[in-house]
């Protein structure tokens, strides 16, 4: 999958405001919601990555020539479009995305023919001819035109800003009504928040709040008139406008107070910070939006996120942001918005009320309706995977005690009406399978029996030797668990077991030149085996499923050229519903929980450490660590002992599906570090959060790529135990924010890491193989 996105608007003016602001919370979350792409931001210069501190890797740039910019509107677009067609390779599934396609200043490649999809902002130079369309240039009107008709086409997706905007697409354009989808805006949650008390706030006088651009459609001028009216009438608060407004506007609202004899009544500010405009919005007494029209709204937004009261204009926006919470107001009134501002400023909703309506607009859920949508458009660009196609699965199966097991079965449950699906593992003669799916012993098996292979790869010799050689078939689609899938050579050469079985496995997989790095490394680099090992299967193999983009990464970092091969999903164990967090055992104690198979990258020692310093304050907390200690029990039993931690640390040991869902739902945290990071992703994690607990994690590798709102992280470093314990004494005493994880993980899983979102990936993997097998 390849994203093609148009970044030109980070070379205007506009970057840093208006449409702006909306194209970079756009972008930050496109880009956090398709780390598994390959990225191309087509830009004049690189300084906007800047304004992004997330990792960047999977995004690419190429820069615009900017002669382009010289050329008149259409030869300036035919020349973009052959740019962007030619960063096109063939057989890649490639969207291109533009965000602001209407505006005269941008490029709005309008012969492109790949699959589009365009973020519409508004159509209102086109709704009020008579301000705006009517007067332009012959050679501008001929241009939006153009940018019309490039929405009629069949391939041309859009994406309107608000259910208004999208409205007036389908009337203005009813072929593409069909193509349209309406994706509302959001406010960014970490700079719009209520306010401190005003009282300790220190922010002077009483003000109502307008922030607006300098256009005749802003009614800017019109809003002054009535609000000193409201002055005159006894209103004590003054206006703030943030805008920067041109001499004539400014101008004419000195002539406006002038003539009321009220000079001081307004202060105008100019553009502001964000972090500027989120301190004046959160201590606004009123926040007003007096325009004619708009295609959304987001001072009202904003201002409703800090629990700002808020007076606007009686548009379709307005209402669609505002509901019932806001006054509205006849923008071409002044008596009408002079009484609007008295009703708000005297009979106000809640904060609370406005808070979670504006909840409703996030840039998170914005990112989410914006990935589905591109998945969607993509789906259209792949062949249905015939029906009846045989494949086989060959994968641990329960009841092995795998987490990879648990996690083969709900994906082939939930492919098996797709699919004639046979499983293949070594323990056919003790498992048992769902309906319409068959199982078959590793021994049994005839690879040319079947259309495509799914070879489910993690890091247990004995699970996973024999499943090795298939992945290497070109019809083969290796779902990798671990980028590094070997630690455990150097553990076995460290013991002086195994060797002769590895080595003999490596001439059979590898080329001579890498058996010479290995054997020249004694097997004791980290990471030398166990890339060179994802990176041969990477060549050969039909495709390659990853569980996150830091895996990913890893990968092509070592072999670039395997790029449009690869899919990702974060990893799914269970499709079935949630049970609901239960109590602990021991309801006066914080039940703290290890799962899995635990070993020495878990920082086991480290957990511990963290358990003891949160005893020593005098909290009510105990560990549950559920799943097989392995290598590890007899040092984790020792520091159990040494710590004096025995009443307060349950060992549970190995527990089937049922009970492990159970044991979950039943702590109050969950804990699951990683360091170092061998890229594995944790179905542990995703489960706790679909459940709803509270996970911690280490802020590396696939866990980095978890939203922050969603879980708990401590450094990627050995020594974590005190921030661990200030972490987990955070959730102990806040049970509010417990709650506030738990929705947005769930959330998150719902959206981001569904089994259906999981299944589609791996459709369409399968579907891509059979093409060109």
């Amino acid at each position: 999958m390849k994203l093609i996105i148009d970044g030109l608007t980070a070379s205007t003016p506009t970057w840093r405001r208006g449409i702006g602001r909306v194209f970079q919370s756009l972008l930050r979350e496109v880009l956090f919601h398709h780390r598994q792409a390959d990225i191309l931001v087509t830009c004049m210069d690189t300084s906007w990555r800047d304004a992004f501190p997330q990792n960047m890797d999977h995004v690419g740039v190429h820069i615009v020539d900017p002669a382009l910019l010289s050329l008149s509107p259409a030869p300036r677009a035919a020349a973009y479009s052959a740019e962007i067609e030619s960063l096109h390779r063939p057989g890649d599934t490639t969207l291109f995305w533009h965000p602001n396609p209407l505006m005269s200043d941008q490029i709005l490649p309008y012969h492109v023919t790949l699959p589009s999809l365009l973020t519409v902002h508004d159509l209102i130079p086109f709704t009020h001819k008579d301000l705006y369309f009517s007067h332009w240039p012959k050679e501008l009107r001929r241009d939006y035109l153009h940018r019309l008709d490039f929405f009629r086409r069949s391939n041309v997706f859009l994406a309107p800003v608000s259910q208004t905007v999208a409205t007036q697409v389908a009337a203005l354009l009813p072929m593409a009504a069909a193509r349209t989808r309406g994706i509302a805006n959001g406010y960014n949650q970490s700079i719009f928040r209520p306010p401190a008390p005003r009282a300790a706030a220190g922010v002077g006088p009483d003000y109502v709040l307008l922030v607006s651009g300098d256009d005749p459609r802003k009614n800017i001028a019109g809003f002054v008139r009535a609000f000193c009216t409201w002055r005159r009438a006894g209103g004590t608060a003054l206006l703030k406008i943030v805008c920067e407004l041109g001499p004539e506007t400014r101008a004419e609202i000195e002539t406006i107070l002038a003539g009321h004899g009220d000079p001081g009544a307004v202060e105008i500010s100019g553009y502001v910070s964000d972090q500027e405009l989120g301190r004046l919005t959160r201590h606004a007494r009123l926040a007003v939006m007096p325009s004619l029209d708009e295609g959304f709204g987001l001072p009202i937004l904003e201002a409703m996120a800090c629990g700002v009261p808020v007076a606007c204009s009686d548009i379709p926006p307005s209402r669609e942001i505002g509901g019932d919470l806001v006054v509205y107001f006849d923008p071409t009134s002044q008596q009408s918005m002079a009484a609007a501002l008295e009703q708000a400023l005297q009979a106000t909703p809640g904060r609370d009320a406005l808070q979670q309506r504006a909840r409703e607009f996030t840039w998170q859920r914005a990112g989410i309706a914006y990935r589905r949508r591109i998945q969607d458009i993509l789906d259209r660009q792949l062949p249905d995977l015939p029906a009846g196609t045989k494949v086989a699965m060959l994968t641990p199966w329960p009841p092995h005690r795998s987490g990879i097991a648990v996690s083969a079965r709900t994906l082939a449950e939930a492919l098996a009406p797709h699919l004639d699906l046979t499983i293949v593992c070594t323990n056919a003669e003790e498992a048992a399978a769902p309906g319409g799916m068959r199982l078959v012993s590793a021994g049994d098996f005839d690879p040319a029996e079947y259309e495509l292979l799914i070879c489910q790869l993690g890091n247990n010799l004995e699970m996973h030797d024999w499943i090795y050689d298939h992945a290497l078939a070109r019809n083969a689609l290796a779902i990798v668990h671990d980028t590094f899938i070997h630690p455990f050579l150097q553990h076995g050469h460290r013991q002086g077991r195994l060797v002769p079985q590895y080595r003999a496995m490596l001439a059979n997989h590898f080329e001579a030149e890498d058996i010479g790095r290995l054997e020249a490394s004694d097997f004791a680099g980290v990471g030398v085996l166990e890339i060179t090992g994802l990176s041969q299967i990477a060549r050969h193999a039909g495709g390659l499923h990853l569980h996150s983009s830091f895996a990913r990464s890893c990968l092509l970092r070592e072999l670039p050229a395997a790029a449009a091969r690869i899919s990702t999903a974060p990893l799914v164990m269970s499709s079935a519903p949630p049970r609901s967090a239960g109590a602990a055992p021991d309801p006066g104690r914080f039940t703290i929980g290890m799962f899995g198979h635990v070993t020495r990258f878990k920082l086991p020692g480290q957990v511990l450490q963290a358990l003891q310093q949160l005893l020593l304050r005098g909290l009510p907390v105990e560990l549950r660590i559920v799943g097989n200690l392995g290598d590890e029990a007899e040092t984790v039993q020792r520091q159990i002992t040494r710590m004096a931690l025995a009443e307060q640390v349950t060992l549970i040991g190995y527990a089937d599906s049922e009970a492990f869902e159970r044991h979950i739902s039943e702590c109050d945290a969950v804990i699951n570090l990683r360091h170092p990071t061998h890229g594995e992703s944790s179905g542990v994690v995703f489960d706790a959060m679909r459940i709803g607990v509270p996970v911690v994690v280490s802020n590396g590798g696939s866990f980095a790529e978890l939203p922050d709102d969603a879980v708990v992280k401590v450094q990627d470093t050995p020594h974590v135990a005190a921030e661990l314990a200030q972490k987990i004494e955070g959730l102990l005493t806040d049970p509010s924010r417990r709650a506030a994880l738990a929705a947005r993980a769930r959330l998150h899983i719902s959206e981001a890491a569904s089994i259906e979102s999981y299944t589609r990936e791996i459709l369409r993997q399968l579907a891509r193989l059979h093409v060109s097998a």
